[in-house]
């Protein structure tokens, strides 16, 4: 199933909604999605996932370069460019709570020097 739904990837005419979710569903070896929704007047398939790993498994799929990123507290699937397949413009979204919660190197060195300059 997976060479059937790789070729899929290429072919340029636009799939209709059931092929497409045909082809969600064939692709036993990504994640699925939790959501699927089509904008068919702008050409739009979404797909929302609970865990950003299950997006970035699409992404690189489709060929993107998603990058995460960590925003008050929730970790979100970054921007992965423009993603076509079989016709329609995918955009992925996906985000969960992080538990990543350590400061950036820019930010620590900020604050340091802010503490220095207080305790001086």
């Amino acid at each position: 199933m997976a060479d059937e739904v790789a070729t899929a990837a290429v072919a340029g005419e636009r799939g209709s909604p059931r092929v497409m979710v045909a082809l969600i569903a064939l692709a036993g070896e990504l994640p699925v999605p939790g959501s699927i929704t089509f904008y068919a007047d702008a050409g739009i398939l979404a797909l929302s996932f609970d865990a950003v790993a299950d997006g970035l498994a699409w992404s690189g799929f489709l060929g993107g370069q998603a990058a995460p990123y960590v925003r008050n507290g929730t970790r979100y699937l970054g921007d992965q460019g423009v993603l076509l397949w079989r016709g329609w413009s995918v955009l992925l979204h996906a985000s969960e709570a992080s538990t990543d919660t350590a400061l950036d190197a820019g930010i620590t060195g900020r604050l340091v020097e802010v503490v220095t300059v207080v305790a001086a």
